[in-house]
């Protein structure tokens, strides 16, 4: 049995007691009705408006998204017989399948990335501690641009809407939008260079 096939089987154990939120879930993520996007960002807007009501330590607020964390995992399984599905059929274990199958290939190209960073440490020290080092700076000095909560929030927004934007395929309509718009703004630059180059001569 392959690594992937492995981490495909350990997934299924670990997701098999809340199979039916995972199915929901899904629907959800990829926005399979047409408030499901509003309700998402509602949701996840709602959750950091209160972390900035708060206004605690950055600590408490961790400790914080701890116990919501922690208080979700306890409820799993209650939640799961709540939303559990009138009937699981072969189009559901489907989904199911599919959605272990495409976890384990995202942790294993994580875990594949990580390796290779770690990798250049002996093969490319400079290229490793250079990399880092940039990274870092570059975080820290967003950090201090930006506000920490608000940068936090865009990111976990543009996460959980990550399945939906790609199902559609915004995130591929909007930078072909992008080269499109830049090949036509040098393409009306092009002709005028070439005149001014002809009266030159």
């Amino acid at each position: 049995m392959s690594e992937f096939d492995k981490t495909v089987e350990y997934i299924r154990q670990k997701l098999n007691p809340i199979r039916d939120i995972v199915v929901r879930m899904h629907s959800i993520l990829i926005w399979e009705k047409s408030y499901h996007a509003p309700c998402i960002i509602m949701f996840i807007t709602f959750i950091f408006m209160c972390l900035w009501l708060i206004e605690v330590p950055i600590i408490s607020k961790i400790c914080f998204m701890g116990i919501i964390a922690t208080l979700i995992d306890y409820f799993l399984p209650f939640i799961n017989e709540i939303f559990s599905l009138p009937k699981w059929n072969d189009s559901s274990e489907k989904l199911f399948n599919n959605e272990c199958h495409l976890i384990a290939k995202t942790w294993l190209n994580v875990k594949e990335f990580y390796q290779l960073v770690c990798s250049w440490k002996y093969s490319k020290t400079k290229l490793y501690y250079s990399t880092l080092l940039t990274v870092l700076m570059v975080i820290a000095w967003i950090g201090t641009q930006i506000h920490n909560l608000l940068l936090l929030y865009l990111s976990t927004m543009f996460i959980v809407l990550y399945p939906g934007l790609s199902h559609y395929n915004m995130i591929e309509d909007f930078f072909l939008n992008i080269r499109q718009w830049l090949q036509s703004s040098f393409s009306k630059h092009q002709p005028s260079t070439t005149a001014q180059s002809k009266k030159i001569k």
